[in-house]
């Protein structure tokens, strides 16, 4: 303690001269010593915060409340008194605003916020959230301490302050989840912060949540009903707490309640209602209660508390109250029927004995259209009282004039009135509901409710017609039957009824036919039924049961009874034809009732046919004749004709035929019939004539006409008059090919008729100049004809038409030129078509042939050959070919084009293109561009002299083409990269051009290829430098030449011009090497040796120069060397000699013998040392580096001073250290040589080196049997 108080004491004196600094130091440095001690921490925050280092001091109050928590309040106060003069207030009153939340005051921690704006709050909100977020990421719950906790009471605090209430009670959860017996404590602050300021309205939020949490459910509902009206997010907030604890505790009345008036509060009046009545329902006990409640309410919610006060007096059991209250609810307002409905008929069902109530309900249901309900309603009242149905009948009827199609509304009124024995209404009620809903469903109703009444009364005959329409409808037809026996049982005049019935039951099921005839037999055996209708019902019944003899019996009966029945019995005759086609006798029967009846067109057609069944011949054709001595029409008279012809009675067919011709010349049917009986007669041209005329005078026979001609061809395919006539057939049907196609085949049986065929193709031609197989036969026929020129343009015509019949175009035209084969126009049309094939090699081949074989050819083809290369310009033949043809026409520039391209795309053409360049020269040989294309075409025939000579030849008659010609041999380069002629030729190309530089470099290789053109190049230097003298690098080439020459004066004049002429260093540096090795060559080494050194004065770090002088040195060493040996050999104790003879060996790498030589004693310390350093650096420098550590230990190295042979020893027995991986020894040494000659040798970046490589721990496997002799170092 004393200590302390003498530290402080110190410390203020310190502070008192303001020596701040002084005094932080010395309070620390006791803190360090002696630990924490309140008094020392409490003064030195107190001199932070004198001098201004307010976080300092905050760090340090920190650490007092860390070691002394007691002090809590102190430091409160402290903060309390020094946050308004800080610099930094605010970070001040954060630290207050901790120590107060965490003491529980929240009251002070309020004010302190208070001082705060909005803008820091937040940004220190966003800091505790990133605590908790650490904490939380960090920590395991279970490890949180007072500090963590705390960080949540911050947050819950800051989002109070900021409104922020669903985020401050999802800290307060947390909160409460860590530590639950935190509870009691927030809750209680939280209470103390509500009754301090009652208008907080998140206070009031998070407290009743609070109190939710507590199951203080009653406290939290009177904290909720304090929050104002107009704040109804937060009332809205409280219902859905109490929601969310409802689904946990749905039975809680108290909660309930709470709801209710919460909801009440809000306005919404309905979900207040609810909750009331749920409660009363969950305790009844309450109801009272419930009614008290809703007795407060009043005005425009009347009708919602007369609702409720229904349901209350409903769970009462007071069900004449309740229906009195929902009968008003109703009455006031319509829109709560659907609920006053639902409560009336909970009501019914709750007491079921009252009728009235019953029908009431029911009375209700109807007016809202909800039938169904209102028939479980009826069918309750008349289960109850079965004698009272009259109000029920009312209600029924009711319904069904609103929907007259209701099923059971139907049913239970029909069923009412058959219980009743009101069996009219009963009927008309079940065939009512028949009529307006044809469901299946209703029928079922329909026939059940029939049958029942059939059962009480079966002689009821509209019940038991009824029942039978209704089976016939479910296919149920043999109790159809049985229902309709029923009726001609007791009413057998109702037969007419029956019949239709019958009929159609017979329709859908022959099955039932024997079942019918029975019944007819019998009721025509056992009443007295008129004998014609029996007779026609059995007649059908029999027809129906396949029993056609007794049928046409009595349909006899029936005529022969009463004639006037014959429109009755001619369907019943038509069913069995219909049935039975071949059944003679009802046929012939028929066409007789038909003639009778003055009906010739439908006896005509019964006849006819009678005849398709293959009946009598002589039976039909005797009716025919009979009808047409009645009435002679053309119907008639067809009909026979037609007969005649299918019985194969040609004879009298083509009699007839004529007849009718020659009295109606028009009738087409005539001329067919007669063309067929002509034809089967074998009279085939008679017959054609015949078709003729019936395709003029109807158009539309033509597909008879070539069906009579195929007939006619089947049996004599060489009839040339049917064929025409098939092909004039064939052309009236716009089926041109098909007639083409005829008009060949007659050519194929009649050869002498080609000039008639060429005719009729020309007409088809001109009715169709777009028919390519009209073109191709045509082009056939002159094939034929041998008119080759006339057959190719026709085949031309056709491909023109139709590029899909190239193929057989192609043949066709070689087919020509196999029997012609010099037909000028069949090979142009032929190179034509191949081009089309894209076949241009063969189409170049023909279209040659016929511009040989015919020049005025020549611009069709020309023509042809720009349209190839339209189509394909790869093809190197086309333009081969179109070349020639430019050629030809001097049109070289095109020519040149095209051979051109003709390389590009095939080398090997390059022979072919080189022949057509030639023949153009022979005719002109002044073209230099020609000459200049067939250069070209040597190169790529890689004829490289031959190109150099055309198109040096082309340059001297053109100059304009240089560009091209450097390009050219710039090609043959890329080819040939040693071709010395190319690269001389290219070079004097850029002389002209004045590419001076490009110049020169392509000169000197030339003379690195060719030895020999050393004069051209020199030549060409000398031109260059003419041009332009500037030219130092021409001149240094030149120079280089002179000297390859051998003329080294020359050489030497060219290099010392050049000299004078440049001031680039590495121009001169490169003229110094050349002079350097002229002298060299010269064998003048010490003039060799001073240009090197001129060289390197001016590139100190070329390699190149240093190999120069090392050579030049080494020459002059291995003569010193052997110069050496001699004078040792003369002179063997002179130590000077020695010595250089050692260093000389050394420099040459010569190690063993310089170790030998050195093996001497030196006549004094001087020598030695020099002898031991030489020594050392041959076992260096061989790689012995031990050895060389432990020679060079022995150089003397004594006294402050140290001599250059002692330096030189300290620096290379550090290199030999740094080689063995020592490298502390290394850096001793060299820092040691630093310190006596800051600049000797590279010392400073050794240092660094080994500096670095021991630090990254490169240490190298060392020898330990031999010793490591250290430095002495003085």
């Amino acid at each position: 303690m004393a200590d302390a108080e003498k530290i402080i004491r110190k410390a203020l004196r310190f502070k008192e001269n303001k020596q701040f600094d002084k005094a932080t130091e010395t309070l620390r440095d006791f803190l360090k010593d002696h630990g924490h001690h309140f008094d020392v921490l409490w003064e030195l925050a107190a001199i932070y915060f004198e001098s201004g280092r307010e976080k300092s001091g905050v760090t340090t109050l920190r650490q007092v409340l860390k070691s002394y928590p007691s002090k809590i309040q102190a430091v409160s106060a402290f903060l309390e008194r020094e946050w308004k003069h800080a610099r930094d207030p605010e970070s001040l009153l954060w630290f207050l605003w901790e120590n107060q939340i965490h003491q529980r005051d929240f009251d002070e921690a309020n004010r302190v916020l208070e001082r705060l704006d909005t803008p820091a709050i937040q940004e220190q909100l966003t800091h505790y959230r990133e605590n908790l977020r650490h904490i939380e990421e960090y920590k395991d719950p279970t490890n949180y301490d007072d500090n963590d906790i705390d960080t949540f009471y911050y947050l819950a605090e800051l989002q109070r302050h900021l409104g922020q209430t669903e985020e401050a009670l999802i800290s307060i959860r947390k909160l409460i989840d860590l530590r639950p017996a935190e509870t009691q404590n927030i809750k209680q602050i939280y209470e103390k912060e509500y009754h301090r300021n009652r208008e907080d309205e998140h206070t009031k939020s998070i407290l009743g949540e609070i109190y939710m949490m507590t199951d203080d459910i009653e406290s939290a509902v009177e904290v909720f009903l304090e929050i104002p009206d107009k704040d109804a997010n937060r009332l809205q907030d409280a219902v859905h707490l109490l929601e969310k604890m409802l689904l946990d505790k749905p039975d809680n009345p108290e909660l309930l309640k709470g709801m209710a008036k919460i909801h009440l509060k809000l306005d919404n009046i309905s979900g207040g209602l609810e909750y009331l009545v749920r409660a009363a329902m969950i305790a009844p006990e309450a109801g009272e209660e419930v009614l008290l409640e809703l007795d407060k309410l009043n005005g425009d919610h009347e009708v919602g508390v007369l609702y409720a006060r229904g349901q209350i007096y409903q769970l009462q059991g007071k069900y004449q109250a309740a229906i009195d209250a929902y009968q008003t609810v109703l009455e006031r307002d319509p829109a709560y029927e659907a609920e006053v409905l639902a409560k009336l008929a909970e009501i019914a069902d709750q007491d079921n004995q009252n009728l009235n109530a019953l029908l009431n309900m029911s009375e209700l249901e109807i007016q809202r259209g909800e039938f169904s309900k209102a028939l479980r309603w009826l069918d309750k009242a008349r289960r109850l009282r079965p004698d009272e149905m009259d109000e029920i009948i009312r209600q029924l009827l009711k319904i069904l004039q609103v929907d007259e199609s209701h099923l059971e509304a139907h049913r239970r009124l029909g069923d009412i009135y058959t219980d009743q024995g009101d069996y009219e209404r009963a009927v008309a009620t079940y065939l009512h509901l028949a009529e307006t809903n044809p469901a299946e469903e209703c029928r079922a109703v329909v026939i059940k409710g029939l049958e029942t009444i059939h059962t009480k009364k079966p002689s009821h005959t509209t019940v038991s017609l009824e029942l039978g329409k209704l089976y016939i409808r479910q296919k149920n037809y043999q109790e159809a039957i049985m229902r309709l026996s029923d009726v001609l049982k007791y009413a057998p005049d109702q037969l007419n009824a029956v019949m239709p019935l019958i009929t159609e039951i017979l329709n859908k099921d022959r099955k039932q036919a024997s079942i019918v005839a029975r019944m007819y037999e019998s009721v025509a055996l056992k009443t007295g039924i008129d004998d014609t209708l029996v007779a026609l019902a059995l007649a059908k019944a029999y027809v129906y049961e396949r029993q056609y003899e007794r049928a046409t019996q009595q349909l006899e009966r029936v005529l022969a009874l009463d004639e006037s029945y014959t429109d009755a019995v001619v369907p019943v005759y038509q069913q069995i034809l219909d049935e039975n086609p071949s059944h003679h006798e009802s046929r012939l029967a028929l066409a007789d009732l038909y003639m009778r009846q003055g009906q010739y067109p439908a006896a005509v057609d019964v006849l006819r046919a009678a005849a398709r069944h293959n009946q009598s011949s002589s039976q039909i054709i005797e009716l025919f004749y009979r009808i047409l001595d009645r009435e002679d029409s053309d119907y008639t008279r067809q009909a026979l004709i037609e007969t005649l012809h299918e019985r194969k009675l040609t004879d009298l067919t083509i009699q007839e035929c004529e007849k009718v011709i020659q009295k109606s010349p028009e009738a087409a049917y005539a001329y067919e019939i007669l063309a067929d009986a002509l034809i089967e007669k074998g009279h085939f041209t008679q017959s054609v004539d015949r078709m003729y005329a019936l395709m003029a005078m109807d158009a539309s026979t033509v597909d008879v006409v070539l069906e009579k001609c195929d007939r006619i061809l089947s049996i004599d395919e060489t009839n040339v008059a049917a064929r025409y006539c098939r092909a004039e057939a064939f052309i009236k049907k716009d089926r041109l090919a098909d007639a083409v196609d005829e008009f060949m085949r007659v050519l194929k049986y009649d050869s002498d008729r080609i000039e008639a065929v060429i005719d009729h193709l020309k007409r088809v031609i001109s009715l169709q100049h777009t028919n390519v197989d009209a073109h191709l036969a045509l082009g056939e026929v002159y094939l034929q004809k041998n008119d080759y020129n006339e057959a190719s343009r026709a085949f031309s015509t056709a491909l023109e038409l139709d590029s899909d019949r190239l193929g057989e175009v192609i043949r066709k035209y070689y087919q020509i030129l196999k029997l012609d084969p010099v037909n000028v126009t069949a090979h142009f049309m032929l190179g034509k078509a191949l081009i089309k094939k894209e076949e241009y090699a063969k189409a170049v081949e023909h279209l040659d042939m016929a511009l040989e074989l015919d020049y005025q050819f020549m611009e069709p083809v020309m023509r042809e050959y720009q349209r190839a290369l339209e189509q394909d310009a790869s093809v190197p033949q086309t333009h081969l070919a179109l070349g020639q043809i430019y050629a030809q026409k001097n049109l070289y520039s095109s020519a040149i084009e095209h051979f051109t391209k003709t390389l590009e795309l095939d080398a090997s053409l390059a022979t072919q293109v080189i022949d057509q360049y030639q023949a153009i020269l022979l005719k002109s040989p002044a073209q230099a561009k020609v000459r200049f294309a067939l250069g070209n075409a040597y190169i790529v025939d890689q004829d490289y002299p031959a190109a150099i000579e055309q198109i040096e030849t082309a340059l001297k008659t053109d100059e304009k083409l240089l560009p091209q010609a450097i390009e050219a041999y710039e090609s043959i380069l890329v080819r040939d990269q040693q071709n010395a002629r190319a690269l001389l030729a290219l070079a004097k190309g850029y002389v002209q051009q004045g590419n001076f530089e490009n110049a020169a470099t392509h000169l000197v290789q030339v003379a690195d290829l060719d030895p020999n053109q050393t004069e051209a190049i020199i030549e060409g230097l000398e031109m260059i430098l003419d041009a332009d003298p500037s030219q130092v690098t021409s001149r240094l080439y030149l120079g280089d030449m002179y000297s390859r020459k051998g003329a080294y004066s020359n050489a030497l004049e060219e290099f010392h011009k050049a000299l004078d002429q440049t001031e680039d260093v590495h121009q001169r540096v490169e003229l110094y090497l050349h002079i350097g090795n002229t002298y060299v060559a010269l064998q003048d080494d010490a003039r060799a040796r001073q240009a090197f050194l001129s060289a390197r004065e001016l590139e100190p770090e070329n390699s190149t120069l240093y190999q120069q002088l090392r050579e030049l040195y080494s020459k002059r060493t291995v003569t010193q060397i052997q110069l050496l040996r001699k004078q040792l050999e003369a002179m063997p104790t002179d130590p000077a000699t020695r010595l250089e003879l050692i260093r000389r060996l050394r420099e040459a790498h010569q190690y063993d013998e310089a170790i030998q030589v050195a093996q001497f004693k030196g006549i004094d310390a001087s020598t030695e040392a020099q002898r031991l350093l030489e020594l050392g650096r041959c076992f260096l420098e061989r790689g012995d580096y031990y050895t060389a550590i432990e020679v060079l230990s022995g150089v003397p190295v004594e006294g402050a001073y140290l001599d250059r042979t002692a330096l030189a020893r300290l620096y290379y027995q550090a290199i030999a250290y740094e080689r063995v991986g020592l490298y502390q020894h290394a850096i001793s040494l060299l820092e040691h040589i630093q310190r006596v000659d800051m600049a000797y040798a590279d010392v400073p970046d050794r240092i660094q080196h080994n500096f670095l490589q021991h630090a990254k721990g490169h240490v190298k496997t060392v020898d330990y049997s031999i010793q490591i002799i250290p430095a002495t170092i003085p």
